[in-house]
């Protein structure tokens, strides 16, 4: 089964054909020693299913997938990356709060800025900053906000054992990441005679989107090669910096 392994974090689905001679393209210069994109044949998907890897349903030639940050040998549409990622992040922070023993949790999305992804013929990647005004920020956010925030509560014991499932959580979802919500866990060790009482914790939503972006953007040129289809727009190639803010009462 080893000739039906993913190392990948982005799978672009050809023709057999291609996925064997793709590197000798001009057009893959700047991607084709990468060990973060790799080419596999359509018509051998289910020979991947059957080796434990998930894939969505509609499957053919010139889809670009991303692996999935948070689920093992499971891959996603490149477009639909977003809404998994923000999905998972905000049940993520509720699963959080709910094992370090949270009353309530309220969240809201903020919109920091957007930046314009930019790759040359070598492959650099560059950012430029685009300008936004208060109000396109405060009305965006709002868009995300209505879309995917939860406010909910919880009632029951808090103990040790679920403080430590709140660690596993967090490395889980990449959280830990995040000084504010390692400060968070330590300050609601159970152990301690003080314990927080609430907080409001921010975490940032388009790490893992960036990842994949970037490396998307890399095989952008394949478009049209060989019936490869690598047409992403500008708007994919911005960088939405949005973070969620959860206020936690304890």
């Amino acid at each position: 089964m080893d000739d039906y392994k993913i190392d990948g974090q982005i799978v672009c689905l050809t023709s057999p054909e291609f996925a064997l001679s793709y590197k000798w393209y001009p057009e893959a210069k700047s991607f084709k020693d990468n060990p973060k994109i790799q080419f596999i044949s359509a018509q051998s998907i289910d020979k991947y299913r059957n080796n434990g890897y998930e894939f969505d349903k509609d499957i053919v030639e010139g889809k670009v997938l991303a692996a999935h940050p948070f689920k093992p040998k499971t891959f996603i549409e490149f477009d639909t990356a977003e809404h998994h990622i923000y999905s998972e992040k905000v049940n993520a922070m509720c699963e959080l709060a709910y094992r370090l023993g949270a009353k309530s949790i309220e969240q809201k999305f903020v919109l920091e800025d957007i930046e314009q992804l930019k790759i040359d013929s070598s492959g650099n990647l560059s950012y430029a900053k685009i300008n936004i005004d208060a109000k396109f920020k405060r009305e965006e956010a709002q868009k995300k906000t209505s879309k995917y925030h939860k406010k909910q509560t919880f009632e029951g014991n808090y103990n040790k054992d679920s403080w430590e499932k709140a660690k596993l959580t967090a490395k889980k979802y990449g959280l830990d990441k995040d000084a504010e919500i390692n400060n968070l866990i330590i300050t609601r060790n159970p152990d301690e005679s003080l314990m927080l009482k609430s907080e409001t914790v921010t975490i940032e939503m388009y790490r893992e989107l960036k990842s994949i972006k970037e490396l998307v953007a890399s095989i952008n040129g394949l478009k049209g090669v060989a019936g490869f289809n690598a047409n992403f727009s500008s708007d994919f190639l911005k960088i939405q910096k949005y973070t969620l803010e959860s206020t936690i009462i304890f």
